[in-house]
């Protein structure tokens, strides 16, 4: 019976075998290295057969089982062995170690799959061969393995449809024949009510908007109607001020362009004016050294010595974060890789051309400023 007395015992027990493994003091004489007397097979801290951990002294548990889960015959509680089989030979779908099933007798289970998880006609549970092909020959991206393509002998691909889209019966995915007609209704509307474009008998799809885009009342998703009239207001701008292409009143959009592409200080997405003057470096090239054609200044193409172009050249610089905001996407085309131009050669390039570069600069101080004079002037006119 377990006391008062047993815990304060195992307690001090406890205590003394802490002691030993701070200080490296061995065990007493007769003790193995878990604890356990060899010769009573009691444990030195809790004075059981068990220790703090519940385990004997042959690393077995009160109920016969050790740390893994496995008995002394080898077995865990569910009567298999570290193998994967029974005290019969069988394992946990039945089968033995030669693959022959306890209750069909045969290499097949009740429900019909080998060992391996295969039928007689040598398909898997999930409809695949050895090989990894289908019952009609594809594989699980499509490809038949006797022509190589996405498309069986008999035309017809994964999902069954032909080159135009067309089951066997002449349907596509959504149920229509080639005239129209679905399959069910034999009519050329599904049961929704809808036809092969996705309309209705009153021609409007299922947000209510007609094959121009436009809703019963006359009015687009935008809600303006067809002369730009916005149903909220009643006038051609919405209540954010933006009309039907997406100006406001000044004729600038909501990144701050005009229908020609120039903010209000005359200067394109990429930061040049109208006469091709950047706005940062006040010359006809950006910091890159390319124009507002995107030539480079060096090379004379659209590829700088590096076999970057414009785009590439700023993907890593503050000026994607500017162009993202204003909508340019920001996916380059690769480009074909260069033979780097000789560092030398380069460096000779602009000093060949940097004293008609000075003449520019001047050229394009004089042309930017009478920009920026015209700029105010439509201004005060507006």
């Amino acid at each position: 019976m377990w006391t008062f007395t047993t815990s304060l015992t195992i307690l001090v027990n406890v205590i003394f075998y802490r002691l030993l493994t701070i200080t490296n003091m061995s065990l007493p004489e007769g003790y193995g290295e878990r604890g356990f007397d060899k010769k009573t097979c009691l444990h030195n801290v809790t004075g059981t057969e068990f220790d703090e951990h519940g385990f004997d002294i042959d690393g077995y548990r009160l109920d016969g089982y050790d740390r893994e889960g496995y008995d002394k015959d080898g077995y865990d509680s569910f009567g298999f062995n570290r193998d994967g089989y029974d005290r019969d030979g069988n394992d946990r779908r039945g089968f033995n170690k030669v693959g022959i099933h306890k209750i069909t007798q045969t290499k097949y289970a009740p429900d019909g799959y080998d060992r391996d998880d295969y039928d007689q006609t040598g398909f898997s549970m999930g409809g695949y061969d050895r090989d990894g092909n289908d019952r009609r020959g594809f594989n699980e991206v499509g490809i038949h393995k006797t022509t190589k393509t996405g498309y069986a002998p008999d035309g017809y691909d994964i999902d069954g449809y032909d080159i135009d889209g067309y089951d066997i019966d002449g349907y596509n995915f959504l149920g229509f024949n080639e005239v129209g007609i679905y399959k069910i209704t034999k009519t050329k509307f599904n049961p929704d009510g809808y036809d092969i474009d996705g309309y209705d008998i009153d021609g409007y799809d299922e947000d209510g908007y007609d094959r121009d885009g436009h809703d019963i009342d006359g009015y687009n998703f935008q809600e303006f109607n067809k002369v730009g009239i916005h149903k909220t207001t009643k006038t051609k701008f919405n209540p954010d001020g933006y009309d039907i292409d997406g100006y406001d009143i000044d004729g600038y959009d909501s990144f701050g362009f005009n229908r020609d592409g120039y903010d209000r200080d005359g200067n394109d997405l990429r930061g040049f004016n109208k006469v091709g003057i950047h706005k940062t470096t006040k010359t006809k090239f950006d910091s890159y050294n390319f124009d507002v054609n995107g030539i480079h200044k060096t090379t004379k193409t659209e590829f700088d010595p590096n076999g970057h172009d414009r785009d590439k050249c700023m993907e890593d610089d503050y000026y994607l974060e500017e162009y993202l905001k204003y909508g340019i996407d920001d996916t380059v085309e690769d480009v074909q890789e260069e033979e780097p131009h000789d560092q030398d050669s380069e460096e000779e390039s602009y000093r060949e051309i940097e004293l008609s570069e000075t003449s520019d600069i001047a050229e394009s101080e004089a042309e930017t400023g009478n920009i920026s004079d015209k700029v105010h002037e439509e201004r005060d006119r507006e």
